[in-house]
């Protein structure tokens, strides 16, 4: 029973070193940087889009598992993946480590990590802050405008150059007693 628990723990092992082996390489830092004890959590850290020295608050108790878990978020997200895929690499991180590795998520390097240390939830807006162009004010017509009839004010229909959609019906109105006709 011993010998099929420690073969179980290597499987996982071997599984785990491979998965993040792939993870590294696709972020383009060295796959063998697994093997080295407390480089490979720097470079995670900083596959994660992170600071490597944070990596170092790991040795301090209680911290650790905050840095841990903003680490993997992070990793969550430098492959363009959410909360829910952070969740499956913090319970079953073998798996999911694979997935990482070998699924087709791509390392996405301008993204904007979580930083507990920067983050304000009221973003200054202002001169300095890029804005998106503006839209046109003009709808966008057709290449042709379309003559619909709008309202009839007396016994003869009025014409409009106002343009408006191909689907639309032309609608009559009577403006005595608003019914439409």
């Amino acid at each position: 029973m011993e010998l099929f628990g420690g073969l179980f723990g290597f499987a996982i092992l071997v599984f785990m070193i491979v998965g993040q082996w792939k993870v590294n390489t696709k972020a383009n830092k060295p796959g063998w940087a697994i093997f080295v004890p407390i480089y490979n959590n720097w470079v995670l850290f900083e596959v994660a889009g992170m600071d490597g020295w944070k990596s170092l608050l790991l040795f301090v108790p209680i911290v650790n598992i905050y840095f841990a878990i903003v680490a993997i978020i992070n990793l969550a997200k430098a492959f363009g993946k959410g909360i829910g895929f952070a969740l499956g690499l913090i319970f079953f991180s073998p798996i999911f480590m694979c997935i990482l590795g070998y699924g087709s998520a791509q390392h996405v390097s301008n993204t904007t990590y979580f930083d507990p240390n920067t983050y304000n939830p009221n973003p200054p807006t202002g001169p300095e802050t890029p804005v998106a162009p503006a839209m046109p004010e003009t709808p966008v017509m057709s290449e042709t405008p379309v003559m619909s009839e709008t309202l009839v004010m007396s016994e003869t229909p009025v014409m409009s150059e106002t343009p408006v959609a191909p689907t639309e019906a032309p609608v009559e109105q009577n403006i005595d007693n608003n019914q439409t006709l």
